[in-house]
Formats: C-alpha cells, structure tokens, sequence
C-alpha cells in the first residue's frame, strides 16, 4: 500500500531529516558542514523557507523550517540534489547511489510540540556560522 503524499503546503512547519544511506556519512568534515550551511544561507531566502532550527551530525541532519511558496518537495530536492553532486566529487564512492537514506523523510505536523520536534531543537544551533 503506498505512503499518503505529503502535506506540501506553502507556510507548513515541517521538522526535515536525512540519513545517510546504510547510516554512512553525509559531513565527512566542516568543509562539508559549511558547504551545506551556505546552500540553506543562499536557497532559503530565494524560495521563502524559514529556518528555525537545525541540527549536523555525522551521518544525518535535522531542521525545523516553515516551507515558502516554492514548497517543502522543491526546495529540499534543490538543497540536497547541489550538496549530493558536491559531495560525491570530494569523496567518491563505488555505489551510484546518493548519500542520502531512501527519501529524505519529511514528518509535517501542525504541533510543534512532537518528539521529533523537541530532539531537533534540543539538539539543534541558535545560529548559522
């Protein structure tokens, strides 16, 4: 039985993760991390996306954002289909396959009081470096 698509409504609060794919490494080093945290600073202001919180670990990442006109699906495919093509250039990789785990699982909820809610912003940065 297929998922329910999602709920991909311009001002939605999403809480957005990624997984690296078999729980490997999405940021081998900051070089990584600042790549990613200057695509978030260039394409959310152009497709209207709030950041409020965000979290980067090794082999996964979490955000609390509020999805702009452009939508949650484009502006995600955007942010990681860049980071993705970096990223395989600087580490290269036998498989063809992205880094990212399945499809980066999106969980929207209009209760920002969630589990998964609470850990982003428990483990999240106050501000972009």
């Amino acid at each position: 039985m297929p998922r329910a698509p999602r709920l991909d409504v311009p001002g939605a609060l999403h809480h957005v993760i990624a997984r690296g794919i078999e729980r490997s490494d999405v940021f081998h080093d900051d070089t990584d991390r600042t790549d990613f945290l200057n695509r978030i600073r260039v394409l959310f202001p152009e497709t209207g996306t709030t950041l409020y919180a965000w979290s980067l670990l090794s082999n996964h990442w979490h955000m609390l954002v509020r999805s702009g006109p452009a939508g949650i699906s484009r502006t995600m495919r955007r942010l990681l289909g860049g980071y993705v093509t970096t990223f395989n250039r600087r580490h290269p990789r036998i498989a063809s396959s992205p880094p990212w785990w399945r499809r980066n699982p999106i969980s929207s909820s209009c209760c920002a009081t969630s589990t998964s809610t609470r850990y982003a912003l428990a483990s999240s940065q106050t501000s972009m470096p």
